[in-house]
C-alpha cells in the first residue's frame, strides 16, 4: 500500500485536480436509444460504453431488500473492512464473489452467524432474477458477448449510519481495473436531488474518462 507514502500523497493530489473536474453526467435526449429501455452512451467508437437501465429493480423488490438490509445493519454485520479506495470502512456486504454466491455450499456449525447468512441468502433470491435475467442478458447483448458473466456483486451502505459512529457519503472517484464492465444500481433516489451520483471526467481523447459515484 501507497497510503500515507509521498507517492500515495501525490496520487490524491492529482485525484484533487480531476475531481475538481468532474460533471454531472447527461444522457442526451435526442439520442436514438433514447425511447428504449436501455440508453447506451459512447463518445468515440473503440472508447468504454456508459449505459442507462431504468427500473432495473421493481419498486416492491427494492423495499424488500432495504428492509433485510436495515435488519443487517441493526446486527452490525456490514463489514468494517477498510474499503481499498478510500481505507475507510466498507460498509457492505457481498453477495457474490469469484462468480460464486456466498455460503453456496451450505450453513456451517457455526450458530452465531445463521441470521446474517439467511439475510444474505434472502437478498440473493430477491435479485438474483433480475441481474442474471435482465441485467446480464443486456450487457452481453450490448458487448456482443456470450461469454461475459457475474463476477462480483456487493451492497453498500451509504449515509449516517448506527455503526460506531461510522459515516460514508461517498467513495472517491476510482478505476475497476478488474472489471469489464461495472454497474451501479441506485436503492433510493437520493442522487436525484443534490450533488451525489454519477459523475464524469472530462478527458483527453487517449485517456479513458473517469467515473465515479
Amino acid at each position: 500500500s501507497s497510503r500515507g507514502t509521498p507517492r500515495g500523497l501525490k496520487a490524491l493530489e492529482i485525484l484533487s485536480f480531476l475531481s475538481a473536474r468532474r460533471v454531472p453526467f447527461l444522457f442526451k435526449d435526442d439520442h436514438p436509444a433514447m425511447q428504449q429501455n436501455t440508453t447506451p452512451f459512447r463518445e468515440k467508437e473503440g472508447q468504454g460504453l456508459i449505459a442507462r437501465m431504468e427500473e432495473l429493480l421493481p419498486v416492491s423488490v427494492v423495499k424488500e431488500v432495504l428492509s433485510v438490509i436495515s435488519n443487517i445493519e441493526k446486527n452490525g454485520w456490514l463489514s468494517m473492512n477498510a474499503d481499498s479506495v478510500d481505507g475507510l470502512p466498507s460498509l457492505h456486504i457481498n453477495l457474490v464473489s469469484g462468480g460464486r454466491p456466498k455460503f453456496e455450499d451450505g450453513y456451517s456449525s457455526d450458530e452465531s452467524n445463521l441470521g446474517f447468512r439467511e439475510s444474505v441468502k434472502q437478498l440473493q433470491q430477491l435479485v438474483q432474477p433480475y441481474l442474471y435475467n435482465t441485467l446480464l442478458e443486456s450487457v452481453r447483448t450490448q458487448m456482443n458477448s456470450t461469454t461475459v458473466q457475474i463476477s462480483d456483486v456487493f451492497i453498500r451502505r451509504y449515509g449516517e449510519t448506527d455503526l460506531e459512529g461510522v459515516t460514508r457519503y461517498g467513495i472517491s472517484a476510482h478505476y475497476d481495473v478488474t472489471s469489464a464492465v461495472t454497474s451501479v444500481i441506485a436503492l433510493d433516489d437520493v442522487a436525484s436531488e443534490g450533488t451525489s451520483g454519477l459523475y464524469t471526467i472530462a478527458a483527453s481523447d487517449k485517456a479513458l474518462p473517469l467515473v465515479g459515484t
